[in-house]
C-alpha cells in the first residue's frame, strides 16, 4: 500500500492514516511517501514496513551505523541531527503548553558512559526491534568507536568534576549518561533553583548526589532521597570529600520519605513518580517543583496528578541522539 507520513510520535514511528486507520511505520520521516505492507494488525492501529520509499525527505541520510533497523536500540538515525531535534520539540509541544527551545547534544556519536549488552553463546549483542531477537554486535556507534570485546561496557574513569566539585560514581547506581550534555543540565537546574531563593530542598531520587550538592550552597539544608544503598553510599562520600555538612542523604523510598522545605528536585525513573509520592508532595508546603524527566508522557500524567501546581517552563535536552528519547526539567509553581 501506499502512505503518507503525517508526522513522526513518541517512540520514533512515523504516522500515516488509510482510510481513518492509524499505521505506524518505522524509519520514515515526516511528509515522506512510501510503500508498504501490515506487519500487524490491532484493533485501534496497524503497523507496516517500508518496501520503498517513494518520495524522500530532505532530512533523510544514510545510518552510520550497520546494525541500524535490525538493533533496538536508535530509531532515529536515518534523520539528519536538525530533524531529529525538531521532531523532539514538536513532540513535546503537543503534550505541554509552553516548550523552550531544546539543548542540542554537544556530540551525536561516541557520547555514552555505558551501555548494557545481551551475552548469547559467547557473543555480544542488543535485542532487536521486535525486543525479542538476539542481534550480535561488534560495536556501539553511541558508545565507543573501538570493538566492544576490547573495552568494559562501563567507562570507569575515576572521579569527575562538575564545577569545583568532584564526584564519584559506579555501574552500580544511576547516574546521567551523556556527562558533557549531564553538565549543561545540571547547570540549567541549578540556575533554577538560585531563581527560588529555598531555605530546604528536598531532593527525591537524588542518585549519587550531584543536583543535591551542587545545590547546597542555595539552601539552609538539603535532603536527598534514594532507594540504592549503593548511591546513597557514594553520596554521603561525595558530600564528605567536597567537605559539604549542609546535605543529609537517606537510603529510603521516595514515597516513605517527609517532603521538607519550600522546593522539591524530582528526577524518578521511566515509570514515573508513585502517586504516593505526588501526594506527599501536595501535603507539604514546598511551592515550587524542578521535575527532570526521561519519559515525558509520564511527566505529563504527573502533572495532572498534581492538581494546585501549574506548570511554568518546559526545557528540553537531548541526552539521547540518534534515539527518540530526550530529557525534559519542567518547573511548577503554586
Amino acid at each position: 500500500m501506499k502512505l503518507k507520513i503525517e508526522k513522526v510520535v513518541f517512540g520514533g514511528d512515523g504516522l500515516a492514516l488509510d482510510q481513518g486507520q492509524v499505521i505506524f511505520v518505522p524509519f520514515t520521516i515526516e511528509n515522506e511517501v512510501v510503500s508498504a505492507e501490515i506487519t500487524s494488525r490491532h484493533k485501534k492501529f496497524s503497523r507496516a514496513r517500508v518496501l520503498e520509499v517513494i518520495k524522500k525527505s530532505s532530512e533523510r541520510r544514510t545510518p552510520p551505523c550497520p546494525y541500524f533497523g535490525i538493533c533496538g536500540g536508535c530509531q532515529l538515525q536515518h534523520m539528519s541531527y536538525e530533524e531529529q531535534v525538531r521532531v523532539k520539540e514538536a513532540q513535546l509541544k503537543e503534550l505541554f503548553p509552553i516548550v523552550l527551545p531544546i539543548v542540542k547534544a554537544p556530540k551525536t556519536l561516541y557520547y555514552r558512559k555505558k551501555i548494557s549488552p545481551c551475552h548469547e553463546q559467547g557473543l555480544l549483542g542488543f535485542k532487536g526491534i521486535d525486543n525479542c531477537t538476539f542481534v550480535p554486535i561488534d560495536r556501539c556507534l553511541l558508545f565507543s568507536d573501538k570493538l566492544l570485546k576490547e573495552i568494559p561496557h562501563f567507562k570507569e574513569e575515576g572521579p569527575f568534576l562538575i564545577d569545583s566539585l568532584s564526584i564519584e560514581v559506579s555501574s552500580k547506581a544511576f547516574c546521567q549518561n551523556f556527562p558533557e550534555q549531564s553538565l549543561n543540565l545540571y547547570h540549567y537546574i541549578k540556575s533554577l533553583v538560585a531563581k527560588e531563593n529555598p531555605v530546604i530542598i528536598t531532593d527525591l531520587y537524588c542518585g549519587v548526589g550531584i543536583t543535591s550538592l551542587l545545590n547546597a550552597p542555595l539552601a539552609e539544608k538539603v535532603f536527598g532521597i534514594e532507594l540504592s544503598n549503593e548511591a546513597i553510599r557514594l553520596a554521603k562520600r561525595n558530600a564528605l570529600k567536597n567537605g559539604i555538612e549542609n546535605v543529609f542523604f537517606k537510603a529510603q523510598k521516595a514515597e516513605n520519605a517527609v517532603i521538607s522545605g519550600d522546593l522539591v528536585l524530582i528526577n524518578p525513573p521511566r515509570t514515573g513518580a508513585d502517586t504516593r509520592v505526588l501526594q506527599n508532595i501536595l501535603h507539604s508546603k514546598a511551592r515550587t517543583i524542578i521535575y527532570t524527566s526521561c519519559n515525558p508522557s509520564t511527566l505529563q500524567r504527573d502533572i495532572k496528578r498534581l492538581e494546585g501546581f501549574t506548570l511554568d517552563s518546559c526545557k528540553p535536552f537531548d541526552m539521547f541522539p540518534q534515539t527518540s528519547h530526550v530529557e525534559v526539567v519542567t518547573v511548577l509553581r503554586r
